[in-house]
């Protein structure tokens, strides 16, 4: 059975997305595919801009939010799977966004921070708060795909493949 599939080529890890089953050499796939849907909470139109199109490139549908209210208020009217989080926002820091999301019980919602937070200690700050991962600023193209494609299983139902040599 041949169903739609998409591959992703993160960091020479390859993923495959597929609606039944798929053949990979002589492995057979089995996955459902659904597009994965981001909430980036990030308050530089800057840096949102630079995110959204790196998102956008990847393959990604995204939303954009400016602080921690937004992004909380956004995750109730809406699903997502994964959420990019800055960490220094106004009203509500990312921290504090996450502890509040997490309190209101999206355990399985995969929050990532994206911060200039780069000192020892930053990324144990973001994950006592809630958050599953770290990126540190500036963001490139490549580790924001190795991050999103640690999670794609996850997120998407897409499996690690490796193919035959």
């Amino acid at each position: 059975m041949i169903g739609i599939f998409k591959l992703h080529n993160f960091s020479n890890k390859i993923y495959i997305c597929v609606s039944a089953y798929k053949y990979w050499g002589n492995k057979v796939v089995e996955g459902s595919f659904k597009q994965p849907h981001v909430l980036l909470a990030e308050d530089d139109p800057t840096n949102q801009r630079v995110a959204m199109l790196m998102l956008k490139r990847l393959g990604y549908v995204a939303n954009v939010v400016s602080n921690g209210r937004e992004a909380i208020q956004a995750i109730k009217r809406q699903k997502y799977d994964l959420v990019l989080m800055n960490i220094v926002m106004p009203e509500i820091d990312g921290l504090e966004a996450t502890r509040e999301i997490r309190k209101l019980g999206y355990n399985n919602l995969k929050i990532i921070a994206i911060t200039a937070y780069v000192f020892p200690g930053a990324k144990e700050m973001c994950i006592a708060a809630g958050m599953d991962d770290y990126i540190p600023k500036p963001v490139r193209i490549n580790d924001l795909a190795e991050m999103l494609g640690k999670y794609q299983h996850d997120i998407s139902g897409c499996r690690r493949i490796i193919p035959n040599h």
